[in-house]
């Protein structure tokens, strides 16, 4: 899923706006900068994905035996594929 930039501004917006109404949440740092930080790591991980698709696809290109793309074995390749992509760049 692609989320343009100004998607991604518009949730920044709504993470921060969610966080000052929140029960005892105090800012330590000035709201915009946290905004700011918060779409540094939207686009971040939405480039991960980017990544992570090219690479996934790289890799059923490579097979010997090629499924077309959208068939259920393609779809399932893709999948376990890209579940193990994720897990190695976990950072968490």
């Amino acid at each position: 899923m692609k989320l343009s930039p100004v998607k991604i501004n518009h949730l920044s917006h709504e993470i921060v706006n969610r966080l000052e109404g929140g029960i005892n949440i105090n800012f330590v740092k000035d709201k915009n900068e946290i905004r700011l930080a918060i779409k540094d790591i939207i686009t971040e991980e939405m480039n991960v994905e980017d990544q992570v698709d090219q690479r996934v696809r790289e890799i059923l290109e490579a097979y010997t035996r090629k499924h077309p793309e959208g068939s259920r074995e393609w779809d399932i390749e893709y999948q376990r594929i890209h579940e193990e992509e994720m897990n190695r760049r976990r950072r968490f």
